[in-house]
């Protein structure tokens, strides 16, 4: 499986573990629109960070 796969299927079961579509996840990612609270919360548990590590600046 190739990187753009890879990245494809983590999306997907990202997606569905937290319960939205694919798409609304590349919505988020892009800044095109907000997430909820209780879905960043969901987020952080899935991908086993800190809620305030969402909301850090990578730079």
């Amino acid at each position: 499986m190739g990187i753009k796969e890879q990245k494809r299927h983590v999306a997907k079961e990202l997606a569905a573990r937290v319960g939205i579509s694919v798409g609304a996840l590349h919505y988020y990612e892009t800044n095109q629109h907000s997430p909820t609270l209780d879905l960043l919360y969901d987020l952080a548990i899935v991908m086993g960070v800190d809620l305030c590590d969402m909301f850090e600046n990578p730079g």
